[in-house]
């Protein structure tokens, strides 16, 4: 599932070995309004629909995944990202992100911003662009 293979990947990079950040770099709505685009396997796919914007051809958005269980040694349960899709390229990358454990706890912060990936064909990104691309 496309949406969350910068998790997987950040854990497989060693983001989430419980070095503890200063402060978190992505911040939801105060008004946040999750709407769930995928659940499977033990994770659900959030979109916050008050936070989604289009500007200079790109749709940059907050979004939420949510683990049934830890999914790393660190304790990661939750990861919120700042996701952007470039509509010329019909790609997306995440700006930024923080792992967040049990009560939401900062567990790794990072805010580089990642490499541009083509965007899946019937994938909550694939909605994102139709939906404010088009």
């Amino acid at each position: 599932m496309i949406l969350f293979a910068f998790g997987l990947a950040a854990l497989a990079a060693g983001e989430g070995s419980g070095q503890v950040a200063a402060k978190r770099v992505v911040m939801p709505s105060p008004n946040a309004e999750w709407k769930q685009v995928y659940a499977n396997d033990g994770r659900r796919a959030f979109v916050d629909s008050h936070n989604i914007s289009l500007a200079n051809g790109l749709v940059r958005y907050v979004g939420r995944l949510v683990f049934d269980r830890p999914v790393d040694n660190g304790g990661t349960t939750e990861i919120v990202h700042l996701g952007e899709i470039n509509c010329a390229a019909h790609s997306y990358r995440t700006i930024a992100f923080d792992m967040l454990g049990p009560n939401g706890a900062l567990i790794s912060s990072k805010d580089t911003p990642g490499e541009e990936t083509p965007i899946g064909a019937n994938s909550p990104n694939d909605d994102l662009y139709k939906q404010y691309c088009r």
